[in-house]
């Protein structure tokens, strides 16, 4: 009996402020994926399933999925609302500057500084970000996101070429680039107070183990520019980037660093930029995990600034202007939009959770100031309670709403970073939003999982022709010369035209075939299943081999009947089907870190390559042959080599049309359970080893940690890719054996 779960989808398929002071502080994740089971390869064929497979795939293709492909999103049009703002933004010139070891409250942090060379500051320099990764630990060590958006009120330069901005501003203020000391000093300054580490909503992070990015405002436009002029400025040629750059930094981050759930925090002007981050990445169906916006926004505020800009005690500079301001930012600005979030989450915005904090003492809302006559004919006894309320009301008016708005009797500006009762309210709000167990917010940033590849070395090696069952089938050979085996050789695939029709457009089959799973444990003994040895899977793979132990051992019988196969039927279908190797005997999952305690014994650095390998292969496969839908199925190491895969092409917005996994699938911890309590016993694949750490470290990638694997994946709802999962009962790679069943394990 043989058990299969369906996973289905209909999405589409792969080969085709208010706030605007500066601010005042202190006052005012298989670690990798493996195989389980030995893959001799005439136990992959799978003709007993071969009617459910059919069925499957007929679902699938019922359901119309298109050519697969990429760019898939939404502008999040709302009805009778402008469409916010797909960002036009690149990560292509970001730099790593300069790393240092910082100490802190008695932890020691790893802190790295970067430059995007695509956006120029207002005046001088570029936009840059900090990474503080968490504390005692390292940039790989998988971790939630916080995303810091500090304050700097807003400026501009009017016609006359003067500056206006808030406080004592210049237009030097905010207009340079911002160094890797003065990055360091806005976090130190907002969690030190005379030594001692201070408990506030930014400390609290750091103390709970996320990883921290600091984002720069060199255009000191709340960072909600959108590459569009910089009115009046004396440079010529500037734009306002300031949200271009922040979803830069946000995404290189969140690629770059294996990253679970994110969430953005801005204080005064950074409150801007968190909100208008948010609704921006909604524009590309994108959540955050939540946002914490230190300053209520509100159309109000400017109703204040343009009373009181420039009476005594209040912030903005006299000839402040918000007109000036919105024309400066444009679109998140602008009345005319609609962005701000009284309209917008009136209008339904929920994709991402929004806290909005306010002091009611804040000067910003003018706190101290004669009551505004609105206020007055309001009911209201305070100008900062007035400005509040339109977004307060229109909150409580949708009981459902994951959206609140914290208000603090007594307290100022940003009370996030100050001592006050706030701190606690934002650690509800984020137990609430976690206690729903989100999925990691980008699905397509869940921790670096982008795998860097290269088909530019891919070379055609031979040609054949095979007769099979009266059927001509055209067989070409190719070669990787970017990525080395374990021991000896090269990547190499096969490509199997369709059957009598070379060059027709067909359906792409992925096939990986099997071979199990092996490492070198430190005294450089390998680790594998059965009879296997170094040399089985860590070698080039020949034609010859494709042909004979993958393509002819899993279509044709001993006997020489061609057996009915899910293989089998494919290549009777008219399918294209792609054969790629299994060489560092990682299960397809490699990302070309390096193969610990290889002997190597032909010199060099080795890797392991394989998902980098495989994904090569099918992206030259479908740019030189003309293929609709992509299929990928794996038999056992390949069963978890197609999971990885399909979830390195989400990353990048592309979808396979479906997988078919047979065998497996990495399921942390019972599989090390399994592991430890079996190895070496007969009847079960492994015969010794240590799984947990050598075996896992050999694939390089925190896949437990980040919850990429399927059980993490589908209970956080997982569905855009259908994925058919088909285990043996009596298979030994899961304590099955195959005559008389191993006990269960006390589990």
């Amino acid at each position: 009996m043989r058990l299969a779960i369906f996973i289905y989808s209909l999405a589409c398929t792969l080969a085709a402020c208010s706030s605007e002071s500066g601010e005042t502080t202190a006052n005012g994740a298989d670690a990798g994926m493996l195989d389980t089971t030995v893959a001799a390869d005439t136990a992959d064929a799978d003709t007993p399933d071969a009617d459910t497979v059919d069925e499957d795939i007929g679902d699938v293709l019922d359901a119309g999925p298109d050519a697969p492909g990429g760019d898939v999103g939404s502008d999040a049009a709302t009805p009778g609302l402008p469409s916010l703002p797909v960002v036009d933004r690149t990560t292509d010139e970001i730099a790593i500057v300069e790393r240092r070891t910082e100490s802190l409250g008695g932890a020691t942090y790893e802190i790295d500084f970067y430059r995007n060379n695509a956006y120029d500051c207002g005046l001088s320099g570029n936009y840059t970000f900090m990474v503080v990764n968490p504390g005692n630990g390292t940039a790989d060590d998988a971790a939630p996101l916080w995303v810091y958006l500090h304050g700097g009120g807003v400026g501009f330069f009017d016609e006359d070429g003067d500056y206006v901005a808030v406080n004592n501003q210049t237009a030097d203020t905010w207009n340079h680039e911002e160094s890797f000391d003065s990055l360091v000093e806005t976090l130190t300054v907002r969690t030190i107070d005379d030594g001692q580490v201070e408990d506030n909503t930014l400390t609290r992070r750091i103390r709970e183990g996320y990883r921290v990015a600091v984002v720069s405002m060199c255009d000191h436009d709340q960072y909600a520019g959108l590459g569009t002029p910089y009115p009046n400025n004396p440079n010529l040629d500037a734009q306002v980037n300031g949200l271009q750059a922040t979803m830069a930094a946000v995404d290189y981050v969140a690629h770059s660093y294996p990253t679970t759930h994110v969430f953005a925090h801005g204080t005064s002007a950074g409150s801007v930029g968190v909100y208008a981050l948010a609704l921006s990445y909604s524009a590309e169906d994108q959540a955050l995990t939540g946002v914490v916006a230190d300053s209520v926004l509100s159309p109000r505020g400017s109703r204040i600034q343009e009373v009181y800009a420039g009476e005594p005690g209040f912030p903005q500079q006299a000839g402040f202007d918000p007109a000036a301001v919105n024309e400066k930012i444009g679109f998140y600005r602008d009345p005319e939009s609609g962005a701000d979030p009284e309209t917008r989450i009136q209008a339904g915005f929920d994709l991402t959770p929004l806290l909005f904090v306010g002091g009611l003492a804040d000067p910003q809302c003018g706190w101290g100031l004669p009551l505004l006559a609105e206020a007055e004919a309001d009911g209201f006894e305070s100008n900062c309670a007035w400005v509040a309320a339109g977004l307060t009301e229109v909150i409580e008016a949708a009981p459902a709403s994951p959206h609140r708005v914290a208000l603090f009797v007594g307290e100022g500006h940003v009370p996030t970073i100050n001592p006050g009762a706030s701190h606690d309210v934002v650690d509800a709000f984020l137990d609430d939003i976690l206690a729903t167990d989100p999925p990691y917010p980008f699905p397509f940033l869940e921790s670096g999982l982008i795998v860097d590849r290269t088909p530019d070395q891919i070379e055609w090696v031979e040609s054949r022709i095979l007769n099979l069952d009266g059927n001509r089938l055209e067989l070409n050979f190719y070669r990787n010369e970017a990525y080395t085996c374990g021991l000896s050789g090269n990547y190499t695939f096969m490509v199997m035209e369709p059957a009598n029709n070379p060059g027709a457009e067909a359906p792409l089959w992925a096939y990986l075939h099997g071979g199990g799973y092996g490492w070198f444990d430190e005294d450089q003994i390998y680790q594998t299943v059965k009879t296997l040895t170094m040399d089985t899977w860590n070698h080039e793979e020949t034609f010859d081999d494709f042909i004979d132990k993958h393509l002819l051992a899993n279509t044709v019988e001993r006997s020489g009947e061609v057996m009915s196969s899910t293989l089998t039927r494919r290549i009777e279908e008219g399918y294209r089907v792609l054969f790629p190797s299994l060489c560092d005997h990682d299960n397809y999952s490699g990302r070309g870190t390096a193969y610990p305690n290889n002997p190597n014994p032909n010199g060099g650095v080795r890797q392991v390559n394989g998902l980098q390998a495989t994904m090569a292969a099918v992206d030259y496969t479908v740019a030189n042959y003309p293929s609709t839908q992509v299929f990928a199925h794996g038999t056992s190491a390949g069963s978890l080599g197609v999971w990885a895969m399909s979830q390195a092409y989400i990353e990048e917005g592309i979808y396979l049309t479906a997988v078919v996994a047979d065998s497996w699938a990495f399921v942390p911890p019972r599989l090390f359970d399994l592991f430890d309590i079996l190895v070496g016993q007969e009847g079960y694949v492994f015969n010794g080893g240590d799984l947990r750490t050598d075996g896992m470290d050999k694939i390089g990638f925190p896949y437990e940690e980040l919850g990429i694997h399927p059980i993490a994946k589908i209970n956080s709802g997982f569905t855009e890719v259908p994925h058919m999962f088909i285990i043996g009962e009596k298979d030994p790679g899961c304590g099955g054996s195959r005559g008389g069943i191993l006990s269960a394990i006390p589990e």
